[in-house]
């Protein structure tokens, strides 16, 4: 995002699944979570659907058409996404903005 912002060609070195969240979701959920008062030690997972990293290039480009970007087909060694279906039991609101908002919104912010 920062690379299409700034212009410049960028490869993302991976081509796994991914679940992304937007840095203000986590911050709102952290605010609710500590607001409210619980017995013992709670722990949950944040979830949003899992996405290719061409799905998140073609959310890139959306918000900046002229972004040179690619991603190479290499596997992370990690889980595709989490379960938050206990955070969502457990909490009054999840916090989740669409993908295509948050990266647009990422994107503005790197521009400026």
């Amino acid at each position: 995002m920062l690379a299409a912002a700034a212009g410049v060609p960028y490869t993302i070195n991976f081509g796994s699944r991914v679940q992304m969240q937007h840095a203000s979701d986590v911050a709102l959920q952290f605010i609710d979570a500590a607001a409210q008062p619980v017995q013992g030690a709670l722990a949950f997972s944040l979830g949003t659907p899992p996405v290719s990293m061409a799905e998140v290039i073609g959310h890139i480009r959306a918000a900046r058409p002229d972004a040179q970007l690619s991603h190479t087909d290499k596997a992370l060694p990690f889980p595709e996404g989490f379960d938050d279906s206990a955070l969502r039991a457990h909490a009054q609101t999840v916090y989740e903005t669409p993908l295509a908002d948050g990266i647009a919104q990422t994107v503005r912010a790197f521009e400026r």
